[in-house]
């Protein structure tokens, strides 16, 4: 796949449904984290998400658009940002929020399948995904968080194309940071939890 992704309004719209939004970082000029938040106040929600292209680099090392190969990488990276409420700026929303929001809550083992994933948290008997950052990678999508307090982990997961849109229309939410807390100290505390959860019988093995 190259190009724009194909479902990009209707994840939009699921996302910017939950009180949030994204931002393309790539069109940002600076590296610094604080003009970095001074340039998304003056910048504009993306409306499509754009699916990076592999490149072929040729034996003099140039890369040539119009082939695909193993290789680099178009980074193609978005933040998802807690849309500010009036009199708030960007930063100011996600700061009063820890970061911590967005996420992917798997009821059962079943919903886990078409994805792969490490870095997971049960939250209220969920296998939950915590994530910040959308990569459109050529073969599919790829939601992650940097590792902060309250993830020891990184979470990471990877998504086909084709179930992108089942997969956030079904299980997309918002996670309170009080919970993902009480859920990081249970965690330490026990892991049979997330042992149970892996455990439970798909639909075709029950008797």
């Amino acid at each position: 796949m190259s190009g724009f992704f194909a479902d990009s309004e209707d994840l939009k719209r699921i996302i910017e449904k939950h009180g949030w939004t994204a931002y393309h970082i790539n069109s940002f000029k600076s590296s610094d984290p604080d003009s970095l938040w001074d340039e998304m106040e003056n910048a504009e929600p993306v409306q499509k998400f754009y699916v990076d292209r592999k490149f072929h680099f040729n034996e003099n090392g140039k890369s040539d658009r119009d082939k695909y190969d193993y290789g680099r990488y178009d980074q193609n990276k978005y933040i998802l940002v807690k849309q500010p409420e009036q009199g708030q700026t960007i930063r100011e929303a996600c700061s009063s929020v820890n970061y911590i929001g967005p996420a992917l809550t798997l009821p059962g083992v079943d919903a886990h399948k078409d994805m792969r994933g490490r870095g997971r948290l049960m939250i209220s008997g969920l296998c939950t995904y915590l994530f910040t950052r959308l990569f459109f990678r050529p073969n599919g999508l790829i939601a992650t968080s940097p590792q902060g307090l309250y993830l020891p982990k990184s979470p990471v997961v990877s998504i086909p194309y084709q179930n992108v849109l089942e997969k956030f229309d079904k299980y997309f939410s918002i996670i309170d940071p009080k919970e993902v807390e009480s859920s990081v100290i249970s965690s330490i505390l026990n892991t049979n939890q997330m042992l149970d959860f892996f455990k439970q019988p798909r639909p075709n093995e029950e008797n």
